[in-house]
């Protein structure tokens, strides 16, 4: 008799389901990140400044209050997230609801009237890039589990991650791709960025829904609805409130242990980005070199994430991100010494610095899910959504702190706009740009030490899963 059991689609690394799925990976974050994200977090503050007439302290309080309520707001995704199931599953159907929405909400935060008042402008920020942050959640939460989602498959979920990084990559330098030459041609103005907001908002569209139509999860709305019952079975035949649903996420330690590494990688990247329209201005002196740097800070990732699949052949995820951030905080402090006066040494050192985030990147993406997994062996709760929005929350309050200290640092050093400002305010701008995200690089590389969650952990975990949901649904058919 022939024992061997089929491997199914979602298992296998080129099966047309999992190509389908490759795809969904690779587009999606053009559509919570590149087209829509970068646009706000690199030139939303520069805008409003330089063309709008707001000071950088106002604009960076309404920022940094947004991206706070952005961050409760990603919570309470990954609550709903878990909770509310479709035939299709967890993820799918959010790609078709919130992709006009999400559209329409980024392009209001540029079309504010120009004559209006700074009290006006103010408020239309801060309701225009609350709405789009609220909407976005709706499909950047969904978007960040699909590694999680739509295979149990190691290999399948590594590969998948790589694709992503990928698509991070590209959509991230996108960007600069569109701004730079549109600036070119059209010139320095509120017009030219409105158009610009436009033809990625038309984007952000075209790659949501495309990518909700190549999503197919592993586990369908049927499976699901087993996988509850399971978890009411051991809980005393209750159901996991939303307070069970917080605790258990809590005791996850890997959780909590990668929460602090998240925060201080997490805090360098968002201060150069925050302060990188500033930094090519008045460091640089050209602002149209903002292409080259976000060039440099993006396109290398692509790279870096082809060695990821060949180092993970032989190094644990926890080495592989140590050895990458070691190498990042060299470059970076060695960026900081030698400043924009050294430029193609600095270009160099920062190709360099992004290629070994690059690799850190898919790495990471491969932890989530196991992060995940742990957590239903530990409490029996499975928690993709609310374990990839927690880390979503935290980035939000980092970027929150970063945006409101560069505006007032801006600020306290007698920058006020209009294209002039004091060698104190460009120096505050260099320590931003490249003196912090090398002290928290730092840091950084030193919290890889408390994670140890690695392979041979994982492989006795999900058995361990396993024959635990046996056992239960076992006793479950005996009781009818």
């Amino acid at each position: 008799m022939n024992t061997n059991t089929p491997v199914p689609d979602y298992q296998k690394q080129f099966s047309k389901r999992t190509v389908l799925n490759y795809l969904a990976a690779f587009l999606s974050p053009f559509g919570y990140s590149g087209f829509s994200a970068m646009l706000f977090s690199t030139y939303i503050s520069f805008v409003y400044t330089e063309y709008l007439g707001v000071s950088a302290a106002a604009i960076a309080s309404v920022v940094s209050v947004g991206v706070i309520v952005d961050g409760v707001t990603d919570f309470l995704m990954g609550m709903v997230m878990d909770r509310v199931i479709t035939k299709w599953g967890k993820v799918k159907h959010w790609f078709f609801l919130s992709a006009v929405p999400v559209a329409i909400s980024m392009y209001l935060i540029w079309a504010v009237p120009q004559s209006a008042g700074s009290t006006f402008k103010i408020v239309w920020a801060f309701i225009s890039y609350n709405l789009f942050c609220t909407l976005l959640t709706t499909v950047r939460v969904p978007a960040q589990t699909l590694p999680a989602l739509v295979t149990d498959d190691e290999q399948v979920r590594t590969n998948l991650a790589w694709i992503s990084a990928i698509g991070i990559g590209i959509a991230s330098a996108a960007i600069g791709w569109i701004v730079s030459p549109m600036l070119g041609a059209m010139g320095e103005s509120i017009v030219t960025f409105r158009i610009i907001a436009a033809i990625c908002a038309v984007g952000t569209v075209i790659v949501l829904v495309a990518s909700g139509l190549f999503t197919t999860e592993q586990r369908d709305g049927s499976e699901w609805k087993t996988i509850k019952e399971v978890y009411v079975a051991s809980n005393g035949g209750k159901e996991e409130t939303v307070w069970q649903q917080f605790g258990n996420l809590i005791k996850n330690k890997y959780y909590c242990r990668y929460l602090l590494i998240n925060i201080l990688q997490g805090a360098g990247t968002y201060f150069i980005f925050g302060v990188m329209a500033y930094w090519v201005q008045f460091v640089a002196g050209d602002l149209t070199k903002v292409g080259i740097v976000t060039t440099a800070l993006n396109i290398p990732n692509l790279v870096g994430a082809a060695l990821y699949i060949l180092a993970a052949k032989k190094l644990s995820s926890k080495q592989i991100c140590l050895y990458a951030i070691i190498i990042q905080a060299v470059c970076a402090v060695i960026m900081w010494i030698v400043g924009a006066k050294m430029w193609t040494i600095l270009i160099v050192l920062m190709f360099i610095k992004s290629f070994f985030g690059g690799v850190t990147t898919p790495t990471c993406l491969v932890i989530i899910p196991q992060i995940a997994d742990y957590g239903e062996w530990k409490t029996g709760s499975r928690q993709e959504g609310l374990c990839a929005s927690g880390f979503m929350v935290l980035e939000k309050i980092v970027i929150a702190l970063a945006t409101a200290i560069t505006g007032f640092v801006l600020s306290a050093n007698g920058y006020e706009g209009g294209g002039v400002a004091s060698a104190q305010a460009v120096s505050s701008i260099n320590f931003l740009f490249l003196g912090l995200p090398a002290i928290f690089l730092i840091l950084g590389a030193f919290s890889w030490l408390l994670y140890d969650l690695d392979d041979e952990k994982m492989a006795r975990y999900r058995a361990e899963v396993e024959q635990r949901k046996a056992s239960i649904l076992e006793e479950m058919n005996k009781g009818e």
